[in-house]
């Protein structure tokens, strides 16, 4: 039994809120009005949903039985060429979005877009770049936020980018109520660092050094359960920054592989 007095885990759920392959979902555009997207394909491994846009454009909500939801926008505006509105996005938790519904993906939808990847925001700006673009007029929609100018001050106020020393900094930052083995994991990583430091010297090469933490990482999650949502996306970003910094090819590749967080 966990700390809720469910018997259900913080992770399983945390997949439970995971979108599933079909879910339609409403998204507000303030004062562009609504518009519409669907998850048309799901990867466990890593934690990803294929999201695909909608032509759906009004001042009111839309609804699963109208065919506009279906159709996707080809972005044709600026420096597009003729790209259908879809994407990889590993962020599991959707900014606002209602669902509505979940329809099975039409066939080869979960083909489109086999490398791009953007955040779930990535739908409001781009249906709304097309639609000026295509000279189409803006719905005489309730909401007076001007959505474009929400998304630029989003952008804004992003922090900067996490380094490897600020995100092990995060995990010892967690409570240890909620975490109890987050400074481990904070401890793991910087003895990671430190041995890739060290890797020229001892001989030992750094994609087994990664390896080798990422080995740590899961034996260790799989005992305490204690990489959830948002530590897996640290922990994604941390090997990113590392393969980089170290100059270790394909680091994304090889985590993607060997992780079970």
């Amino acid at each position: 039994m966990d700390e809720q007095g469910d018997g259900v885990s913080k992770k399983a759920r945390s997949l439970k809120s995971l979108p599933e392959c079909g879910d339609v979902f409403s998204v507000s555009l303030g004062n562009w009005g609504f518009t519409a997207c669907r998850v048309v394909a799901v990867k466990a491994k890593p934690v990803t949903v294929l999201v695909v846009g909608s032509e759906y454009l009004d001042a009111n909500p839309p609804s699963l039985d109208d065919q506009k939801v279906y159709d996707i926008p080809i972005l044709t505006h600026h420096s597009f060429d003729s790209e259908p509105l879809a994407f990889w996005t590993p962020m599991t938790i959707i900014p606002g979005f209602e669902k509505i519904g979940n329809v099975k993906p039409a066939e080869g939808e979960d083909q489109l877009a086999p490398g791009s990847m953007a955040q779930w925001e990535y739908i409001l700006y781009q249906r709304i770049m097309q639609a000026q673009w295509d000279g189409v007029p803006r719905p005489d929609a309730a909401s007076e936020i001007d959505i474009i100018e929400a998304i630029e001050q989003a952008y804004q106020k992003r922090q900067k980018p996490l380094t490897p020393a600020g995100i092990i900094k995060k995990f010892r930052s967690l409570d240890p109520l909620d975490q109890p083995k987050a400074a481990l994991v904070a401890d793991i990583l910087k003895a990671l660092v430190r041995d890739l430091g060290n890797a020229k010297d001892t001989g030992i090469e750094p994609v087994k050094i990664v390896t080798d933490c990422i080995t740590t990482l899961n034996r260790l999650d799989a005992e305490e359960e204690c990489i959830d949502t948002v530590e897996r996306d640290w922990l994604i970003e941390f090997f990113q920054k590392i393969g980089k910094k170290y100059k270790i090819d394909d680091v994304y590749e090889l985590v993607e592989e060997q992780r079970e967080w």
